[in-house]
Order: C-alpha cells, then sequence, then structure tokens
C-alpha cells in the first residue's frame, strides 16, 4: 500500500496504490513539512489503524517512511503487525539512544533483526526502509546501508492487526 497524506486533511488515509483502501487516523493531527503533508503523533494515543486485511501480511515486502523525533520513550513502534509478524521501531538501549531496530516473527515467536548503530532521535527527519526478501532482512536510513542478516523465515502472521504509530491492536508503543 501507499499513503501519501497528500490531502493534509481529514480522519482517513487514503491509500493510492492498487489496493485503494481507506485507513482510520486515529487522533492524530496534520502538519506541514518541507517535503508536503505529515501526521504528527502525540506519543499517547494517536495512530493509523491498518486493519487486519491479509493483504498486510507479504511474505517479502519493503516497508518505507520518514520520521521526526526527539522522545526517549522505551518503545516507539512506526509499524506494527500484531500478533507476530512485523515491527519497525525506535528502542531505546542501555546507552539511550533511539535505535531504528526491524523485527520478523516466525511461528515459534523467535525474532529477527536488523538494527541501527546510532541513534535517530535526534528532532531532524531521517528516512527509513525496512526490506525483506526471505532470503535477507536488511534496513536503510537516509539513503545509506546500515543493516543487513541472512534469513530464510516465513513470516508468522497471527491474529491482531496493523498499525502505523502503535503496536499494532495493542495499547501501547504509541510513536511521538
Amino acid at each position: 500500500f501507499y499513503l501519501p497524506f497528500s490531502s493534509g486533511e481529514g480522519t482517513s488515509a487514503e491509500d493510492d496504490s492498487d489496493y485503494d483502501s481507506s485507513y482510520s487516523i486515529i487522533n492524530s493531527s496534520y502538519t506541514t513539512v518541507y517535503f508536503g503533508d505529515a501526521l504528527k503523533f502525540d506519543g499517547n494515543s494517536s495512530y493509523i489503524w491498518l486493519g487486519s486485511d491479509s493483504k498486510l501480511n507479504p511474505e517479502q515486502f519493503t516497508l518505507a517512511m520518514w520520521f521526526k523525533t526527539t522522545s526517549n520513550q522505551t518503545d516507539l513502534r512506526l509499524y506494527r503487525w500484531r500478533l507476530h509478524g512485523v515491527n519497525l521501531r525506535l528502542n531505546w538501549d542501555e546507552n539511550n539512544t533511539g535505535r531504528v531496530r526491524l523485527e520478523i516473527l516466525d511461528n515459534n515467536t523467535v525474532i529477527y533483526t536488523t538494527n541501527s548503530s546510532t541513534g535517530y532521535d535526534d528532532g531532524t527527519w531521517h528516512f527509513v526502509a525496512g526490506t525483506y526478501n526471505k532470503s535477507y532482512l536488511g534496513l536503510y536510513l537516509d539513503g545509506s546501508f546500515v543493516d543487513l542478516n541472512q534469513t530464510s523465515i516465513d513470516v508468522y502472521y497471527n491474529s491482531g492487526g496493523a498499525s502505523i504509530g502503535r503496536d499494532g491492536d495493542y495499547d501501547a508503543g504509541y510513536f511521538n
């Protein structure tokens, strides 16, 4: 799917891909940035609910988006299919850095990851792309290769759903 947020208003995000779906914007507001419109998430209750449609369960994928934060919350979800599935998030470690992490899970709940080595919680716009092609799990930030791990699992999409800015269908991990 492709959500350009080009309308700059409303409570739904329109998919400009062949899927032609509409997704619910929950408690989020539009803001204008130098490259167009963006959604602002409050870290408490705002997110985009994508639902539980099986078209959101690809075996191979590229997930790409712009983000900006100065938050040091423990766990900020950029995208999440929950339960299991795919997770793209900012994670704070013992050094208090907002490292970007892409995770996929198999049916035994084993987590396969790629990670940035530095933090991206500096209040600057960053572009992240995570990709999985059934052979490699890769992570790119601001146009540069960051990490690559070899794995060939089947991503396990259990019941639940997907969100941008929240831990899927679970009330946690809100992005700020």
